[in-house]
């Protein structure tokens, strides 16, 4: 039987604190960082458009790699809009817009690339998100994505109640009409929405050390518990708040087990929107 929906009072609180809670990861990201698979394929004065940019941390970095060409940062979230023209309004060439990636607000052949990262595992539909980019960049534009893919996360020593947790986390994301294990199927995705030359590769990320287990258990720990997260899995019948707890602890242990680990994996992707005969 397929979970209830929990309310849309308990859903907007549990959005509005999910964004909270990831902002400050969020903008530690940069171009550098997370979009290196990409930057090879930018040239100084191409127009660039990043959908789903956030708080503008990776925008602000191509803007400077594509400069003096126009970039432009896309966010369906006002509140994340402002926070990065707050930012990074003053860099020259950068602006940023309120927008849906699957209605982009844009003329067709805008623009020259289009970036999204982490933006596809909270679509309600990848596939039009896709369509929007081929759609919107010129002929032989280039498109870079990067997306994460829980589906091949591996934790040591695994327990049944850790592996409950990561579980439920791509439970509440479908939920949420999303996808946590998208980054498998980003070249598909792209072959569908009419890209070509496609090109896919992987990296591994590994929590192994004593202070970044302690950084990522208290992470998941804080998640776990955290009310919102609660009301929106208890309302769903997913799990109880009792097992939620549990769940929290045995982070907090794995943390402190000598030799535990915890693997996760992100798949980059690029590709070309054809010269049109």
């Amino acid at each position: 039987m397929d979970a209830p929906l929990p309310g849309d009072a308990v859903a907007r609180a549990y959005d509005r604190w999910r964004v909270a809670i990831h902002a400050p990861a969020i903008s530690r990201r940069t171009a550098a960082a997370n979009a290196a698979f990409f930057l090879p394929h930018l040239t100084p004065g191409i127009s660039l458009l990043d959908l789903g940019c956030g708080p503008g941390s990776i925008t602000a970095g191509l803007a400077q790699v594509v400069a003096p060409g126009a970039v432009t940062g896309l966010d369906i979230n006002p509140a994340t809009v402002a926070s990065a023209r707050a930012a990074y309004g003053g860099t020259p060439g950068l602006s940023f817009t309120i927008g849906d990636a699957s209605a982009v607000p844009f003329a067709d052949a805008t623009f020259d690339a289009v970036f999204a990262h982490a933006l596809l595992q909270h679509a309600h539909s990848p596939s039009a998100v896709l369509r929007e980019a081929f759609r919107v960049l010129r002929p032989g534009g280039v498109v870079g994505i990067a997306d994460a893919d829980h589906g091949g996360s591996l934790i040591a020593p695994e327990t049944p109640t850790l592996r409950a947790s990561l579980d439920l986390m791509v439970r509440v994301q479908a939920l949420r009409g999303g996808d946590y294990q998208v980054g498998r199927s980003l070249g598909l995705l792209l072959a569908e929405a009419g890209f070509t030359d496609i090109s896919v590769s992987a990296a591994g990320g590994c929590d192994g050390t004593p202070a970044v287990k302690a950084r990522a258990a208290e992470r998941q720990a804080r998640i776990l518990s955290g009310e919102p997260f609660a009301a929106f899995v208890e309302a769903a019948g997913l799990e109880t708040r009792a097992r939620l707890t549990a769940m929290a602890e045995a982070w907090r242990t794995w943390a402190t087990t000598p030799g535990s680990l915890w693997t996760r994996w992100w798949f980059q992707a690029t590709a070309v929107r054809g010269n049109e005969e």
